[in-house]
Formats: C-alpha cells, sequence, structure tokens
C-alpha cells in the first residue's frame, strides 16, 4: 500500500510535532479494549515545548487525531486522570480540500464512570481551523468525561490561555474547543467542574467571502438529568467574536452551563469573571455571536439550582456594517419548564449592550439574571450591576438593542422575588437615516397568574431615551413592573435619583415609553406599587421637522378590574415639555395612577416637589399633560386620594399647543364613596399664542354617590396671551356627570385671573363648584385670599373667577370667605364680557351662588354694551390680526434660522418679532412673551445638547469597539498565517 498523499504543510507540521515534543513520564495506563477498568492512576508530564497536532491539505483531503492522558472502558472507576503541560495546540487548514485536526487531552470515556477525577494544569492551549476554497474542521476537547452515567466525579482545570478560532477565506473553517465538560445521554450525579483560569478565553470565528464557526464551551455538564452537580470557574476575562467579510461567521461561547433533558435539582454554578465581551462584526455577509455565561437550562423541571455569576465588565456588541449581524449575551440565567426555590445571583459592574447598523441590520440582546419558567415558585433572581447601557443605533440600517435584567417570567408566578440595585440605567435608539429600536428591562416578572410575588428595584439614575433625524427611533425602558393576566398580593418597590424620559426628533420618528413601577394585567388584587425618587423626574418629547412622542409612567396600577391596591410616589420635582416647532412633540405624563373598568377600595398617595408642563407649538404641534394621583375607572368605590405638591407650573406657548396638569382626580360614571385630599403651593396656568390651551386641574370628581374632596392649594395665577385660545384652573369642582351630593372643602392663596389680550379665548378660575343638579345636599366651604379678574383687550370668548356655586335642586349649604377683589375689564366684546363702568367691579366674579345660571354677568348688559363698543371691537380686532401676520413672519424667520444652523439665533429673533406683535394688541404682553421665549430656547438647547452628547457618546463607544475589533481579527489572522 503507498504512502498517503502528505502536503508540504502537513510535512512540515508532522516534522515540527516531533522536534518540540520532550520525554513524557507516564504511570499506569487505561485498559485498551471496552471491559471494565478503575483505581488506576494516569500521569502525563510535559515540562518543555508543545504538544502540537496539526493537519493541512492542498487539493487532498487529510486527518490528524492526537490524544494525551485519556481512558476509555466500558466502566471506570476510582480512576485519576492527571496532565501537565505548557502549551497544546491543535490546527488544520485546508485549501481546494478538506482538512480535520482533532485532539484530546486529559479524556474518560466509558458507558458508567463513578469516582473518577481529572485533573489539568495547562499554561496555552490553542485551536485553530482555517479554509481556503473549502473546509476545515478542528476540534479540541481538555479535560472531558463522557458516558452514559457520571456520578461523583470531579474535573479541574488549571490555564492560563485558551484560544479557538475558525476562520474562511472563499471557504469554511470549523473550530470546536471543549474544556472542562461532563456530557452523558443518561444521568450526571454529584459530580463537580472547577476551572481555574487565569489569564484569556478567547473564541472567534471569522469569514471572508465563506462562513467561519467557532465553538468555544468552557465547563459544562450536560445529561439527560442532573443531581447534585457543581460547577466553579474563576477566569480572567473571555472573549468571543463572529466577524464576516462577504461571508458568513457564527460564534459561540458557553462558560459554566448545565443542560439536561429532564430535571435538575440541588445543583450550583459559579462564574468569577474579570471582563466578558460577545461581539458580531458583519461587513459585507452575516455575522452572529451567541455567548451564555453561568446557565441552566433544561426540558423538565428545576429545583434548588444556584447561579451566581460575578463579572466585572458584560460587553455586548451586534455590528452590521453593510451584512447583517446578531449579537446575543445571557448572564446568570435559569430556563425550565417548572422552577422551585431556584436563585439566580449576578454581579456585574458594568453591562453594556450595544446593536449599530451602517447599511445593514444589527441586533443586540443582552439577558442578566434572569428565571424563565411555565411554573416558578419560591425563585429568586437578584443582579447588583454599576451601570447598564442599551443602545441602538441605526445610521441607514435597522438596529435593535434589547436588554432584560433580572426577570421573572412564566405561566405561573408564586412567592417569587426581583432584587435589582443598580447605580445607572440607561436605554438608548438613536437613528440617523435608519430605523433604531432599544428596549430595556429591569426588575420584572411576567406571568399569566402572579401571587404574592415582590419586585425591588435601587437605582442612582434612570434614563430612556429616543432619537431620530431622518428615520425612526423607538426606546422603551420598564424598571420594576409586574404584568400579569391575574395579579394577587404583588408588591413591587423602585428607589432612584433622577429618571428622564427624552423623546426627539429633526426630520423623522421617534417615540420613547418609559414605565416605572408598575403592575398590570386584567385582575389586580391587594398589590402595593411604591416609587421613591430622591432626584428629579423629566419627560420631554421634541420635534423639529418631523414626530415625537414621549410618555412617562411611574407608579401605576392598570387593570380591568382593580380591588384594594396601593401606589405610593415619592419624588423630587416632576417636568413635562411637548415641543412641535415644524413638526409634532408630545409628552404624556402619568404619577401615581390607577385605571380600568372597576376600581375598588383603591387608594393613591403622591408627594412631590415642583410640577412644571409645557407645551411648545410652531408651525407644529406641541402638547404636553401631566396626571398626578388620579383614579380612572367606568365604576369604582371606596378609592381614596391623597396629594402633596411643591408649586404647579402649566405653560402652552405657540400655535396649536396644549399644556395641562391634574392632580388629584376621581373619574367615572358610577364613582361611589371617593375621597380626595390635596395638598399644593403656588399655581400658575399661563396660554401664549393661537389655539393654545393652558389647563390645571386639582381635586376633581365624577362621582354618582356621596364624596369628599378637600383642596388646600397657595396663590394662583392664570394667564392668556392668545387668539382661539384658554387658559383655565379648577380646584376641588365635582363636575358634570356627577349627581351624589357632595362635601367640598378649598382653601387657596390670593387668586389672579388675566386675560391680556384675547380672541375668542376663555380663561377661568373655577374653585369648589358642584356643576351638575345633584340629588342630596352639597356642601361647599372655600376660603381664598385676594380676587382679581382683568381683561385688557377680548373679542368673545369668556374671562371669570367662579367660586362656591351650586347647581342643585335638592339644596346646598355654601359658606365663601374671599380677601380683597377686583374685576376690570379695559375692552370686551362677546357672549360674556362687558365695560366695567356697565357691569361694575363684579366682572365675571360668580361667588356663593345656589342654582347659577349658565352666563357669568348680565347678558342683557352685554348686548346693549356690545353697541358701544363696536368701534373699539374693531380696533382690538384689527390689532389681533395684525398681531398674528407679524407673528407668521416671525415663524419664517425662525424656520430659516433653524434650517440654516442658527438655532439660539433663530429663537432670539422669533422672541423679538413675536413680542413686538403682540405689543400691537397689549403692551402687558411683551416682557412676557420674551421671558417664555427665552425660556423654551434655553430648555430645548439644554436637552438637545443632552441627547446629541448621549448619542455621541454611545457611537464614539461603539466606534472604539470596532476599531479594536478589527484590529484584533486583523493581528489575529496574521498571527494565524505565520504559524503556518
Amino acid at each position: 500500500m503507498s504512502a498517503p498523499h502528505r502536503s508540504p504543510i502537513q510535512r512540515f507540521l508532522n516534522a515540527a510535532l516531533v522536534t518540540v515534543l520532550v520525554p513524557v513520564s507516564a504511570s499506569s495506563a487505561a485498559d485498551p479494549l471496552p471491559t471494565p477498568g478503575g483505581g488506576a492512576d494516569l500521569t502525563v508530564n510535559i515540562s518543555r515545548g508543545a504538544v502540537v497536532n496539526a493537519q493541512g491539505t492542498i487539493s487532498g483531503d487529510g486527518t490528524a487525531i492526537q490524544q494525551i492522558g485519556s481512558i476509555g472502558a466500558k466502566v471506570i472507576a476510582g480512576t485519576t486522570d492527571t496532565v501537565n503541560l505548557s502549551n497544546a495546540i491543535n490546527a488544520g487548514a485546508a485549501v481546494g480540500a478538506y482538512s480535520k485536526a482533532e485532539q484530546r487531552i486529559g479524556a474518560v470515556d466509558a458507558t458508567i464512570s463513578s469516582q473518577d477525577n481529572l485533573s489539568l494544569n495547562l499554561s496555552t492551549v490553542v485551536n485553530a481551523s482555517a479554509g481556503v476554497g473549502s473546509y476545515s474542521d478542528t476540534e479540541q476537547t481538555i479535560g472531558r468525561v463522557t458516558g452514559t452515567n457520571v456520578r461523583n466525579s470531579s474535573i479541574e482545570v488549571d490555564g492560563k490561555a485558551l484560544v479557538n478560532a475558525g476562520a474562511s477565506v472563499a471557504g469554511y473553517g470549523k473550530a470546536t474547543q471543549i474544556i472542562g465538560s461532563i456530557s452523558t445521554s443518561g444521568e450526571v450525579s454529584q459530580s463537580s467542574i472547577d476551572l481555574a483560569l487565569g489569564s484569556d478565553a478567547t473564541n472567534v470565528a471569522a469569514s471572508v467571502a465563506g462562513g467561519g464557526e467557532a465553538v468555544q464551551q468552557i465547563g459544562s455538564i450536560a445529561g439527560r438529568s442532573a443531581s447534585g452537580d457543581a460547577i466553579s470557574g474563576q477566569l480572567d476575562s473571555i472573549v468571543n467574536a463572529g466577524a464576516s467579510v462577504g461571508g458568513n461567521a457564527r460564534a459561540t461561547q458557553k462558560v459554566a452551563t448545565i443542560q439536561s433533558s429532564g430535571a435538575v435539582n440541588n445543583s450550583t454554578v459559579t462564574a468569577d469573571i474579570s471582563s466578558a465581551a460577545n461581539v458580531s462584526a458583519a461587513v459585507v455577509g452575516g455575522g452572529s455571536a451567541t455567548q451564555e455565561i453561568a446557565e441552566v437550562e433544561s426540558k423538565g423541571g428545576i429545583s434548588n439550582v444556584k447561579v451566581t455569576a460575578n463579572i466585572g465588565s458584560a460587553a455586548n456588541v451586534g455590528a452590521g456594517l453593510a451584512g447583517g449581524a446578531s449579537a446575543e449575551q445571557q448572564i446568570a440565567a435559569v430556563d425550565g419548564s417548572s422552577n422551585s426555590s431556584d436563585t439566580v445571583d449576578a454581579n456585574v459592574t458594568s453591562a453594556a449592550n450595544v446593536g449599530g447598523a451602517l447599511a445593514a441590520g444589527a441586533r443586540a440582546d443582552q439577558t442578566i439574571g434572569v428565571i424563565d419558567s411555565t411554573s416558578a415558585s419560591g425563585t429568586s433572581a437578584s443582579v447588583r450591576a454599576g451601570s447598564a447601557t442599551n443602545v441602538s443605533a441605526g445610521l441607514a440600517a435597522s438596529a435593535t438593542a434589547v436588554q432584560s435584567i433580572a426577570a421573572i417570567s412564566g405561566k405561573r408566578a408564586s412567592d417569587d422575588t426581583v432584587n435589582v440595585d443598580i447605580s445607572s440605567a440607561t436605554n438608548v435608539g438613536a437613528a440617523l437615516a435608519g430605523n433604531a429600536e432599544a428596549t430595556q428591562t429591569i426588575g420584572s416578572i411576567s406571568s399569566q397568574a402572579s401571587s404574592g410575588v415582590t419586585d425591588s428595584v435601587s437605582a442612582g439614575s434612570v434614563s430612556n431615551v429616543g432619537a431620530a433625524l431622518a428615520g425612526s427611533a423607538t426606546a422603551v425602558q420598564t424598571v420594576g413592573a409586574v404584568s400579569a393576566t391575574d395579579a394577587s398580593q404583588d408588591r413591587v418597590s423602585v428607589s432612584s435619583s433622577n429618571i428622564t424620559n427624552v423623546g426627539a426628533a429633526v426630520a423623522g420618528t421617534a417615540s420613547v415609553r418609559q414605565t416605572i413601577g408598575e403592575i398590570s394585567g386584567n385582575s389586580a388584587s391587594g398589590d402595593t406599587v411604591s416609587v421613591r425618587a430622591t432626584g428629579n423626574i423629566t419627560n420631554v418629547g421634541a420635534a423639529l421637522a418631523g414626530s415625537a412622542t414621549s410618555s412617562q409612567q411611574i407608579g401605576v396600577i392598570s387593570a380591568t378590574v382593580s380591588k384594594n391596591n396601593s401606589v405610593s410616589v415619592t419624588t423630587g420635582s416632576l417636568s413635562a415639555a411637548g415641543a412641535g416647532l415644524l413638526g409634532s412633540g408630545s409628552a404624556t405624563q402619568d404619577i401615581g395612577t390607577v385605571g380600568g373598568n372597576n376600581a375598588t377600595g383603591d387608594k393613591v398617595t403622591v408627594a412631590t416637589g415642583g410640577v412644571s408642563n409645557t407645551g411648545v407649538g410652531v408651525l407644529g404641534k406641541g402638547a404636553s399633560t401631566i396626571t398626578v394621583g388620579s383614579i380612572e375607572s367606568a365604576q369604582s368605590s371606596d378609592d381614596t386620594i391623597s396629594v402633596k405638591t411643591g408649586n404647579i407650573n402649566a405653560e402652552a406657548e405657540g400655535i396649536d399647543t396644549t399644556a395641562s396638569v391634574t392632580v388629584g382626580a376621581i373619574g367615572g360614571a358610577g364613582a361611589n364613596h371617593q375621597d380626595i385630599d390635596i395638598r399644593t403651593g403656588n399655581i400658575s396656568d399661563e396660554s401664549i399664542g393661537a389655539d393654545a390651551g393652558a389647563s390645571v386641574t386639582i381635586g376633581s370628581i365624577t362621582s354618582t354617590g356621596t364624596v369628599s374632596d378637600i383642596v388646600q392649594t397657595g396663590s394662583i395665577n392664570n394667564r392668556a396671551i392668545a387668539v382661539d385660545s384658554s387658559a383655565r384652573v379648577s380646584l376641588g369642582n365635582v363636575a358634570a356627570g356627577t349627581t351624589g351630593p357632595a362635601t367640598i372643602s378649598v382653601v387657596t392663596g390670593s387668586i389672579d385671573n388675566k386675560v391680556t389680550v384675547g380672541g375668542g379665548t376663555k380663561s377661568v378660575v373655577y374653585v369648589g363648584n358642584l356643576m351638575q343638579p345633584a340629588t342630596g345636599p352639597t356642601n361647599i366651604s372655600v376660603t381664598t385670599g385676594s380676587l382679581s379678574s382683568s381683561v385688557a383687550a377680548s373679542i368673545g370668548g369668556m374671562a371669570g373667577i367662579e367660586i362656591g356655586n351650586v347647581n342643585s335642586t335638592k339644596g346646598g349649604t355654601t359658606k365663601v370667605s374671599t380677601g380683597n377683589q377686583s374685576a376690570t375689564a379695559a375692552a370686551c366684546l362677546g357672549d360674556i364680557g362687558c365695560l366695567s363702568e356697565i357691569v361694575g367691579k363684579q366682572y365675571c366674579v360668580s361667588i356663593g351662588n345656589i342654582d347659577l345660571s349658565s352666563n357669568c354677568g348680565s347678558t342683557s348688559l352685554i348686548g346693549e354694551a356690545i353697541k358701544e363698543l363696536d368701534k373699539l371691537g374693531l380696533t382690538v380686532e384689527k390689532g389681533a390680526v395684525h398681531a398674528g401676520e407679524e407673528f407668521a413672519g416671525g415663524i419664517v424667520g425662525f424656520a430659516k434660522g433653524v434650517w440654516g444652523g442658527n438655532f439660539k439665533g433663530a429663537f432670539s429673533s422669533l422672541a423679538k418679532e413675536t413680542g413686538a406683535a403682540v405689543v400691537t394688541v397689549a403692551k402687558t404682553a411683551e416682557h412676557l412673551v420674551e421671558e417664555g421665549a427665552h425660556d423654551v430656547e434655553h430648555d430645548l438647547e439644554k436637552a438637545g445638547d443632552a441627547v446629541v452628547h448621549t448619542i455621541e457618546h454611545a457611537w464614539d463607544d461603539v466606534k472604539h469597539g470596532f476599531d479594536e475589533l478589527g484590529h484584533d481579527i486583523s493581528e489575529g489572522w496574521h498571527d494565524f498565517i505565520h504559524f503556518f
């Protein structure tokens, strides 16, 4: 028989193998036949040089297999296998052919293995496969026990550098590296794996116009069932990377994992790693990287399992340049059909998840501290982290980043616990000309039925940002949430410093949604939500020429049926802004709310600092809504709301804008036995522009039964400098739709209502009124400071103050105590409005009336007054039209300035021109308009800078990561080629 053909590379490598091996001392060998064996000790010492197994082929197929310190028999018991060597190298290279290289060091292969021990002391371990126009397959196994059943066995691996690489050029290269593994078709019990790797574990798959695959498995147990097993791994750093240029590359890395087709119980998995990186980069082709660290996965039940991961930094990056890329990283996870008394504990200094797409799609998924089960009972997921960052950046393609930290999910959850302690949580979705979606979930329980679960999150700062230049950006952030069809006796607690939610769009679409402290589902009973923010809460939706939507919900119970639930929110200041310059911007903020079809016995308690809400519209729409302490349900009874805030400010500025603040409201046609207690600071409500609406509603009840409404505020200032607009303040009113008896008690400071210029504008302050005929007696008590209502110029509309009025056929008691009263009208025209000399000093001030009429003032006198006001009215009307023309001119200049990049100058010009136009009608408005415009300018610039800085910083990190990845791949490829 002729000798097999061997390539020059193969002959060279085989020669090198002979020259590098040093004498081997061995004692006692394994039985070479598949007969029972045991009690043997096998020791291999290679103190110098290296063990090399290599296969290289050009046009012909080749296979190289090397085994060192291996034992094979049907039954192996009580055997010790020890291997000490400096370097182990396994390499396969194929050019236009098939090449396979297989290296096994320290292996036990038996049908039954019992009380066997593997001990390996290694310095450098390398496994590499390269295919050029062909297929190359390399497999390296170090410290592995295989068989049908393994009991009471152990593996110890002490090493420094572990490298596994699969690379191809127009071919396919696959590299598989398995270190410290127990794999059976049956049971694994009372066995252990102990890893001490002082340097790096690297797994790389690289492809150029071909396919590259790298699989690295470190510290793993697999079988039909596992009981009483333990995996412990100490590693310096681990890297998993899949990179492709015109081809497909796939990298899979698993560290400290247990996988079973049956049950897993009474087992532990521990991983201590300084840093873990998982990267997938695709230039033209496709790249994928999957990294699993400290994970237990079973198709059966899992009980009394503890998983612990201590990691310095965890980074997961999926980057698609002109090819698709996906990166998936899982740290500290338990996944089974049922889970009982399992514990997942993750300690991470920093966790970063990035999906970046330049001209192709990219996706990054990162999961830390998660229990996924059909049924979970008595389980616990705990995560402590310095920072958690999730970024999705779509430049000209689609990018998705999903980050989940500390979560329990399944059909049923009972007595489970989620704990999160994190310094900062940041979620960013940024789109240049593509689509970006970022989803971050921290501390969540999701189940069809949950009972007695506890979800606790402690965070420093929490930020959610969505920014779109010419594409679409979506950012969704959820912190401390329980989602269940039926939720009973669940507890959600969130504490943090500052909470920020920002959506910004230049010419694209941005949508952001932030939920903190929520219980949602079909039925919620006996649940508790508590949110405590020591800093401030901010919500912003801003659009230049696109659309931006920002939604923020903090301390919320949302259920079809809500019974005996409690919501408590304590924060610093609350601020929200919706700005539409040439586009549409909206911001919605809900703090301490209960919503559903039926609410019974629910309690909402809110304590905040100042509340500020701004809507800005310039040739676009700006809308901002804040709701603090409310129960909104079709049927509700025996509910209680208690709110204490600082000063409240609502401003609507520009064209087609709204800014509304609602504090302490109970709504629903079937409300009964409701109690509201509201304490606030000063209240300011201001509407400037056209079609602008600003409103403040405090202590509002819609009810069919007995209600109690207590409101105490500071001074109230209501302003309108607008056309077809409204500025409305309502305190302690029982609204239309209420027919039951009510008790209303309102104490305020001074009330000042002022219309500087109004065309079809409504500017009214309502205090302690029952707006619809009641079926029972109503008691109203109102105490105020001085009252002032004035109109400088008005065409139509309504302006005034209404205090302690009852529209009732069943009688009632009204007690009103006020300070000084002042009402003036310089010029009025319309349904309600008049010259002060005609109706006297009580212009549009209605106090303490029973069965009040629908109009404020005398319509007959007003009708007469209109004849005298025609001339003045024409003058006012012309002034308003002129103001509108000037305003429109200012808008054009503003738009040019913005598109020219002169953001600040555009705002200054707009402020001056708008101010000059309004002064034509009412000079007293000038300083208000300019002040408001400058405030808006400052706020938007500040918000814009923050968004841009966040995106730039995040993209710099991504770019830096790409540069480092490219450098590492290039360097590794050079070394690999140089080796051959």
